[in-house]
């Protein structure tokens, strides 16, 4: 018998957030029905089924195979994360409700950079940092999105995170840059932070200046290769 789509949808989404249908992972039916009893927990809850409906709504398969992906590496993660809050001295309903809001602000900017990779502008898009060019290095990502009325003005965010899970070093860079012949040279508002990106085809060469590698924590860089 086929399943209605509907249905399909919400098993989808009760695996996504590590639930069999109303059961948390690592959670007892009891204890999660506690936390629902919380109208925060609640509202970070339907949150983050909202963002992954809309994902699996909006996204090409091949893009939403990434979120799943994500939010599965989440589901192995969040205990030892709530855990390590509950030690800090949060009640297990806080360390919850944050665990999903910071699951859910990822998973809409997530989904927002797959969708921007789809773009027709070829420059506009989300590119991953190439771990070859740099040490330790975990996560790197750069998002170029074109200004509105003005295509050849594009906002450039960079967001760093590499080292041991117990002690990361970050950095995150804002600024606007114009594209002049496959060359965009960017800064912050307050135009300490320049950089420049070199395109070439589905790769990002940035090079950063002092002032703008002076916003990362020590021995992070900006600098290095990112592709689409």
């Amino acid at each position: 018998m086929n399943m209605p789509k509907w249905l399909v949808a919400g098993f989808l989404t009760c695996s996504l957030l590590g639930m069999a249908c109303g059961q948390a992972l690592a959670l007892s039916d009891a204890d999660y029905k506690k936390l629902l009893t919380s109208k925060d927990f609640q509202e970070s809850d339907n949150s983050l089924k909202q963002v992954l409906a809309d994902a699996q709504k909006q996204l090409a398969p091949e893009d939403f195979a990434k979120i799943e992906k994500l939010q599965k590496n989440w589901l192995i993660d969040r205990d030892a994360e709530c855990t390590a809050m509950k030690g800090d001295g949060m009640s297990e309903t806080e360390a919850w409700t944050v665990i999903f809001d910071s699951q859910t602000e990822f998973i809409a900017g997530r989904a927002e950079l797959y969708a921007l990779n789809r773009s027709k502008n070829p420059v506009e898009g989300a590119y991953e940092y190439d771990t070859s060019t740099a040490g330790n290095l975990a996560n790197g990502l750069l998002s170029l999105r074109a200004e509105q009325g003005k295509p050849d003005n594009y906002e450039v965010t960079i967001e760093i995170v590499c080292g041991p899970e117990d002690a990361p070093r970050m950095c995150s860079y804002l600024g606007v840059g114009e594209l002049k012949d496959n060359l965009i040279t960017a800064n912050t508002e307050d135009g300490d932070a320049s950089l420049k990106i070199v395109l070439n085809g589905k790769k990002a060469i940035v090079t950063a200046s002092k002032g703008a590698n002076d916003l990362c924590a020590a021995n992070v860089i900006l600098d290095g290769t990112y592709g689409k």
